[in-house]
């Protein structure tokens, strides 16, 4: 890693240690976002974002040609996410970034996805989509769209519903299931679905119909972080 690198990481990772509380919002509501494209100079692509106090950062090397003997007719992402032990978090955005990218574009080749967890209050994997699918496109890697995200905590049998949960909002409602959507907005797919508890699946289509619209509000933003100063996407 290069001393700028280290740097810049340093820096970051200090901002995020900062953590300030969180003011209240409705249950409709996004927390304050910040999203952030080229924020290291070493990776082909990086990107940082906020969502209240998660905090995660996204570097992109590649596309990089794969050894002889891993020659593939579609490309592939090897995604790495460190701050945190879970497998099943890495598949999830491995799966979900995989939708996304025009892998048959990079036939072989392979683009290396790098996640740094700088804190976790929530909302982990919306993150950590939304933060990858802005690096890749700050490293001119092909992808069908952008990626929006967001999290959902349904609790009282699916009746009640809280947007961009917190961690202590989670811990307080520990029969809840956590749903978490990942959409491309221009094709109208949903690329992730990742539901941790048990629900009624009349429930948990009313929860994808709504997080989809959640997400959609989310586009302004992104869209302005990837618009350049001539008005083109990087």
């Amino acid at each position: 890693m290069s001393n700028v690198i280290a740097t810049q990481r340093k820096v970051l990772t200090r901002e995020a240690d900062e953590q300030t509380d969180e003011p209240q919002k409705a249950n409709d509501q996004f927390r304050k976002m910040l999203v952030r494209a080229k924020v290291l100079d070493g990776p082909v692509g990086s990107a940082y974002i906020e969502m209240g106090n998660t905090k995660v950062m996204c570097s992109v090397n590649g596309p990089k040609e794969q050894q002889s003997g891993d020659y593939s007719h579609e490309g592939s992402l090897n995604v790495s996410i460190y701050g945190i032990d879970s497998t099943n978090v890495r598949y999830t955005i491995q799966s979900s970034l995989n939708a996304v990218v025009c892998l048959k574009k990079l036939a072989k080749a392979k683009v290396d996805v790098e996640l740094n967890v700088l804190a976790d209050d929530g909302g982990l994997v919306a993150a950590c989509l939304m933060v990858a699918g802005v690096a890749l496109i700050s490293a001119s890697i092909e992808c069908f769209d952008l990626v929006l995200a967001c999290n959902l905590l349904l609790y009282d049998s699916g009746t009640q519903t809280i947007l961009d949960p917190t961690q202590s909002q989670l811990k307080k409602h520990t029969k809840g299931v956590n749903v978490t959507i990942g959409i491309m907005p221009a094709l109208g797919q949903v690329v992730c679905c990742d539901v941790n508890g048990l629900v009624r699946k009349n429930v948990l289509d009313k929860a994808l119909d709504y997080g989809f619209r959640k997400c959609l509000e989310v586009y302004p933003l992104m869209s302005e972080v990837l618009r350049s100063k001539d008005g083109n996407l990087f």
